[in-house]
């Protein structure tokens, strides 16, 4: 498929969804559909991101330049806000959690004080349209620097799993997206060591996006309602209640 029917692709998904995040049911005759899903066969792989975002959102991702003098500093100021959170996790003997998942959400909330403390004022981004604070979804945070906006993502990571295929991030077509101007998009991740279930923070790594390569992963979906209501398509041939 080419790139120019990937991003129609695209832009179709975002003006096609609801206010309840869903895709509206195609207007196109059953001939048209079935020619349109085939060519959801073809793979779209390395797109990068800069193009995803511009294509869902209208709104242009900026490169990271570290000749600008405002960038290099926001850069010194990146480096010192993750050392503080190495340090303050350490000096709180770790990050104890259960379920490996969870320490990215906690390191999250050191990442956000810590860029406060360096001046770089952060707040989690909200919805284009909605205005509210949301939690899900890509980018993480945001923060702003000599009046200009910065969206970062936060990641967590170990050693035996950096160098693999294992899917990880991830950016969906939405109706209110946490996506709302022009902006540098940045990644902070920590490599994770475990101790039971104990986590500490034993190196980071900061990443300018704009070129991420990103995959396209097709998937079509239904929910209960629609299974068992005997709507929607689904014919219901026995319901039995067992005593």
């Amino acid at each position: 498929m080419s790139c120019a029917c990937f991003v129609f692709l695209l832009c179709a998904a975002a003006v096609a969804q609801t206010a309840s995040g869903t895709v509206a049911p195609p207007a196109a005759d059953p001939g048209q559909t079935k020619a349109a899903i085939a060519q959801m066969r073809a793979p779209i792989r390395s797109v990068p991101l800069s193009v995803v975002v511009e294509s869902l959102t209208g709104h242009k991702v900026l490169p990271f330049d570290s000749e600008n003098p405002s960038h290099a500093e926001v850069l010194k100021r990146l480096n010192r806000a993750a050392a503080a959170v190495v340090a303050k996790i350490k000096s709180e003997g770790g990050i104890n959690s259960k379920r490996v998942n969870e320490v990215g959400n906690a390191v999250e909330k050191y990442v956000r004080a810590a860029l406060d403390a360096e001046g770089l004022p952060s707040a989690v981004p909200t919805g284009a349209k909605s205005g509210r604070a949301r939690e899900v979804g890509y980018p993480d945070i945001t923060f702003t620097f000599n009046d200009e906006r910065f969206y970062m993502e936060c990641k967590t990571y170990s050693a035996a799993t950096a160098g693999t295929t294992m899917r990880t991030f991830y950016l969906s077509p939405s109706d209110d997206p946490k996506i709302a101007c022009d902006a540098v998009h940045l990644l902070i991740a920590f490599e994770t060591s475990r101790a039971g279930d104990t986590y500490q923070l034993v190196h980071y790594k900061l990443v300018s996006i704009e070129q991420l390569a990103l995959d396209v992963k097709y998937e079509f979906n239904s929910n209960n309602r629609r299974m068992y209501s005997g709507n929607d398509g689904a014919v219901t041939i026995a319901d039995v209640a067992c005593e």
